[in-house]
């Protein structure tokens, strides 16, 4: 099932990592800037700002993922593996984001908030890709997605 399947059910990876991205993003700003759980800087930029980010960190971390090969089979690799893959491409993701804020002269965009994005990525990352590991589990328990191996032998 999945197997016959599998280009759409990768597509269907990307687009639930680019939300769990945006949410995790959408996260960390608004904790960091309406909540009042933090601290509120008081020269700090026009929301607008924050939110156009977004056009350029989801398909950047989106990028990064298919990079560090975690739209992979979920058979392949294991639970630690894929968490190492999930903090190195958010950390690369990170330093790509404060260098090109860099480049442009972005100086004033908020590091607390993008350091509360890292961790809220990691954390939700893995967790939904481990619910999208228990739900094949599942299903493989109940008959998909099985593979099976006849073998033959001839006698002479």
């Amino acid at each position: 099932m999945i197997k016959d399947n599998q280009k759409y059910f990768n597509r269907l990876h990307v687009l639930f990592d680019a939300c769990v991205v945006a949410g995790s993003y959408l996260l960390a700003w608004f904790i960091k800037f309406k909540s009042g759980l933090m601290e509120n800087d008081a020269g700090r930029l026009p929301d607008e700002t924050y939110i156009s980010a977004l056009v350029f960190v989801v398909p950047l971390f989106v990028v990064l993922y298919s990079l560090c090969n975690l739209y992979s089979s979920k058979r392949m690799s294991g639970r630690v593996h894929e968490f190492y893959n999930i903090v190195k491409a958010n950390t690369i993701g990170l330093i790509i984001f404060i260098v090109c804020l860099f480049v442009v002269k972005q100086q004033y965009f908020s590091r607390t908030m993008m350091f509360v994005f890292y961790a809220f990525n990691i954390t939700l990352e893995t967790i939904v890709r481990n619910v999208i590991r228990h739900i094949l589990r599942y299903f493989r328990k109940r008959g998909y997605n099985v593979k099976y191996i006849l073998h033959f032998v001839k006698y002479i």
